[in-house]
């Protein structure tokens, strides 16, 4: 072997288990540099809207076919992908031909069959429905998700001026969604004095205490006691971290809550072992609301489970009693017109 050859040699050392460099290059340094990126998912906006919706999470803005089909006793236009109208085949008219409507908010888990409930308990009567549909990644984002329906809600009531009467009626988070609406509507007087005069009452199933929204967030992900704690913590982190952008707007809302998102008389419909709707947290708006000349009326259920949003379901006869004859006292729809629709129901 010449000298020229010998500089040519190579010697490789075989990597030994023994050897801490090859667990540093190995294992160590790849795993700081995979640790940050999964710890920024793990508490991103798109992870939290999986946890808190899971499929259907977000909407599917180019979704044509309505929520609700076509039936026999009403029809369906699909407004925007937040935005359903539901009309009675039979609706109740003035002289002048204008109908009733109650704007309904649905809440995050709602399904198709429960959707439908509601809109024969209100098209039953004439009445007709927009059912305004709720999205985790809008309660998330309201910038872009909660704010953006809202403005579509008021172009909507700018639009359509042929109703006479009109009720909100939030579920769950949906009052939040109103309480944005509200907010819209009073920086606007044209659209509060031609809109708002005609709302006739408000009614809240299941309202989510917007000043203790976090628990109500936790309650989402876990009712677990052993991972309650840990996650309300990550939870409180969350919307601290993203107060400008999200948390604010819910202490706005919060406010207007207090304030009365409209004003007219309410009814509130309570699970009494709900801990995201705990019916004593609005005890003291009630008071407020009656210091301002309103009625409140409280009617809760009682449920061995939470009952969030579960009233109809677990107590069809006696909860619709309850809203029918609300609709009658703020004079929404008249007592005939509800004892047809109860006979013809028996």
């Amino acid at each position: 072997m010449t000298m020229q050859q010998e500089k040519k040699i190579i010697v490789q050392r075989k990597p030994s288990w023994i050897d801490p460099s090859y667990y540093l290059f190995n294992f160590i340094l790849p795993a700081i540099a995979w640790l940050p990126k999964q710890i920024g998912e793990l508490f991103s906006l798109r992870t939290v809207v999986r946890i808190l919706g899971g499929h259907g999470a977000s909407p599917d803005k180019n979704e044509k076919k309505p929520f609700l089909p076509d039936c026999e006793h009403f029809t369906t236009e699909k407004i925007t992908h937040a935005l359903e109208l539901i009309q009675s085949r039979k609706p109740l008219l003035n002289a002048a031909g204008e109908r009733r409507i109650v704007l309904f908010f649905g809440w995050l888990t709602a399904k198709r069959r429960h959707i439908e409930k509601y809109a024969r308990l209100f098209t039953d009567l004439g009445i007709d429905m927009l059912f305004i549909r709720l999205f985790p990644v809008d309660i998330i984002q309201p910038e872009t998700g909660t704010q953006v329906v809202a403005d579509q809600i008021c172009d909507f009531l700018r639009q359509r001026r042929k109703y006479e009467k009109l009720l909100p009626f939030g579920c769950s988070g949906g009052g939040y969604l109103f309480c944005e609406v509200s907010m819209k509507v009073h920086k606007d007087p044209e659209l509060l004095n031609s809109v708002f005069s005609k709302m006739v009452g408000q009614v809240y199933e299941s309202p989510v205490d917007l000043n203790q929204i976090n628990i109500a967030y936790t309650h989402t992900i876990t009712s677990n006691p052993r991972y309650f704690r840990i996650t309300k913590f990550f939870v409180d982190w969350f919307m601290n971290a993203f107060y400008d952008s999200m948390t604010r707007h819910y202490v706005n809302a919060a406010q207007r809550m207090y304030k009365s998102p409209v004003r007219a008389h309410a009814l509130y419909i309570f699970s009494d072992n709900d801990p995201m709707s705990p019916y004593k947290a609005y005890e003291s708006i009630a008071d407020k609301w009656r210091a301002k000349g309103q009625w409140v009326r409280f009617s809760v259920f009682q449920h061995s489970n939470t009952g969030h949003c579960r009233n109809f379901a677990r107590y069809p006869d006696k909860y619709k009693e309850e809203v029918y004859r609300f609709f009658v006292d703020v004079g929404f729809v008249e007592q005939s017109v509800v004892d047809r629709v109860l006979v013809k129901s028996q």
